[in-house]
């Protein structure tokens, strides 16, 4: 994303080693640093806008500036993945305590978690 276009009062996302580390409220701009503040609890992260990097920080663990529809969109997946692994895991229960009823909700709850 660049960081160049970015307006006061924009929301944007952060993300590091892609996890979502929530939204946020561009607060100041200019052409060194970005300022975010965190919608929920107020938390300010600072940027540079020329390296991209979160000041203060390591480049290594570093967190990145993303656009909402991102951030939206890498929440859906997780919570998609989240559910296919809840159905695998009750399948895999339910083959271990040999309950063919369970399995077959179970089964069930699979196909139904797969169409997404």
């Amino acid at each position: 994303m660049n960081l160049n276009t970015l307006i006061v009062g924009q929301r944007v996302g952060v993300q590091r080693n892609s996890f979502s580390q929530g939204t946020y409220v561009v607060s100041k701009v200019n052409k060194v640093r970005v300022e975010l503040m965190r919608e929920s609890d107020g938390y300010v992260r600072i940027f540079s806008v020329r390296t991209g990097v979160e000041k203060d920080n390591t480049r290594y663990h570093s967190a990145c500036i993303e656009t909402i529809e991102q951030t939206t969109l890498r929440e859906e997946r997780r919570v998609i993945e989240k559910a296919r692994h809840a159905a695998w895991t009750s399948l895999a229960e339910a083959v271990d305590y040999k309950d063919i009823d369970d399995v077959e909700a179970a089964l069930a709850a699979l196909k139904l978690v797969l169409t997404l």
